[in-house]
C-alpha cells in the first residue's frame, strides 16, 4: 500500500509564508508613511527657510548672511530630493511585496484546490468500496448464502 502525501504541513508553511510576506508589506507601507511625513516636514522647512531669507532681504542684511541662508536652502533641496528617491524606491518595493503576497496568495488557494480535490475524490471511492460492499451483501441475501 502506498504512503499517502499529506498536504497540511504543506498549506501551513505555504500561510506562513503568505503571513510573512503580509507583514513585509505592512512594514514597508509604515515605513512610506514615515517617509511622508519626513517630507513634509522638510517641504516646510524648505519654506519656512525661503520665506526667512526672503524676509531678511527685504531688511538689507549683510550678503554673507544670505550666503549662509542659500546653503542652508540648497541643503534642504538636495535632502528633498534624496527623500523623494527613497519615496520613490519604496513604493516600488511596496508593488513587489503585493505581487509576492498575491503570489503566496495563490500559492496556497492552488494548494487548498488540491486538498479539496483529493478529500472528495477519497469520499467518492470510499462511497464506491460502500456501495460495491452493499451490493455484494444484498447479493448474498438474495440467495440466500448468509
Amino acid at each position: 500500500m502506498t504512503k499517502k502525501f499529506k498536504l497540511k504541513p504543506v498549506l501551513q508553511y505555504r500561510q506562513i509564508l503568505e503571513n510573512q510576506r503580509h507583514q513585509r508589506l505592512a512594514e514597508s507601507l509604515g515605513q512610506e508613511l514615515a517617509l511622508r511625513k519626513t517630507i513634509d516636514e522638510n517641504r516646510a522647512a524648505f519654506y519656512c527657510l525661503c520665506g526667512e531669507r526672503d524676509a531678511r532681504r527685504q531688511e538689507g542684511v549683510p550678503v554673507h548672511e544670505l550666503l549662509l541662508f542659500e546653503t542652508r536652502i540648497e541643503r534642504q533641496w538636495k535632502l528633498a530630493k534624496e527623500l523623494e528617491q527613497d519615496l520613490e524606491r519604496l513604493k516600488q518595493e511596496i508593488v513587489e511585496r503585493r505581487q509576492a503576497l498575491c503570489a503566496a496568495r495563490c500559492d496556497k488557494k492552488l494548494l487548498e484546490k488540491l486538498k479539496e480535490k483529493i478529500t472528495h475524490e477519497q469520499r467518492q471511492c470510499l462511497n464506491r468500496q460502500e456501495r460495491t460492499l452493499l451490493d455484494e451483501i444484498a447479493l448474498r441475501f438474495g440467495r440466500g448464502e448468509a
